[in-house]
């Protein structure tokens, strides 16, 4: 009897395995059946490709959790290069704080070598030494222009 169960148990198992087969027919009605499809009908896919509901979940909770990774990697990524943006933004600005503290201390020694060479016109030079100091006083001048210093005209 036992022996008898087991078979039975066995035959249903197969059954429940058996391969099932989706068919369209010459006019357009599709079939599902335990044979092969006959000659003159389509085999098609069957939905699901296979996969039982559980594998399909499974399968869909891997591609919502691989998305879900790919849009926090995107965001990461995101931040970094906001990141990079801001330290090279505050490079750029401690650069022109730089450049523009060299230009300021060389146009403020301009401006004090301007005031010398006035005060030593003023102090009754040789005719010699008046051109010789003219011609220093027009080279500051024209340094002075081509640093546009007149931006630290106030400070000296």
């Amino acid at each position: 009897m036992r022996k008898g169960l087991a078979i039975i148990a066995l035959a249903l198992a197969a059954s429940a395995q058996a391969e099932v087969y989706k068919c369209r027919d010459a006019q357009g009605a599709i079939s599902y059946r335990g044979q092969p499809c006959p000659p003159d009908a389509t085999p098609l896919p069957r939905g699901g490709g296979g996969l039982s509901v559980v594998q399909r979940e499974a399968h869909q909770l891997r591609q919502e959790e691989a998305a879900r990774q790919a849009a926090q990697a995107e965001r990461q990524a995101a931040r970094q290069r906001e990141a990079a943006r801001e330290r090279e933004g505050e490079r750029r600005r401690a650069e022109d704080a730089r450049r523009y503290a060299r230009e300021r201390e060389r146009c403020l020694r301009l401006f004090a070598k301007r005031g010398e060479i006035h005060a030593q016109l003023g102090a009754g030079l040789p005719a010699r030494e008046f051109e010789r100091h003219k011609n220093r006083l027009v080279k500051v001048d024209d340094q002075l222009q081509d640093g546009a210093c007149h931006r630290f005209k106030e400070e000296s």
